[in-house]
């Protein structure tokens, strides 16, 4: 594999990153489909650690609780 160096970024070794996230939003787009919900990650000193997927506009405090924060 490639090593991208300090303060560098990957197109500086010719490298293109995208997140699954983001190709599923340029496809949804592409279709004229509307995207309203998106996946969240808590990890870390809370009860619950997960992955949800939520709606767009869902209240932080919300997340916090479902995670056991």
């Amino acid at each position: 594999g490639k090593i991208i160096p300090e303060g560098g970024i990957p197109p500086d070794i010719g490298c293109l990153v995208n997140n699954v996230e983001t190709l599923r939003n340029v496809y949804m787009a592409e279709k004229g489909k509307a995207v309203t919900r998106r996946a969240l990650t808590c990890i870390g000193e809370v009860k619950k650690p997960s992955i949800i997927i939520a709606r767009i506009g869902t209240s932080f405090l919300l997340f916090l609780c479902l995670f056991g924060y």
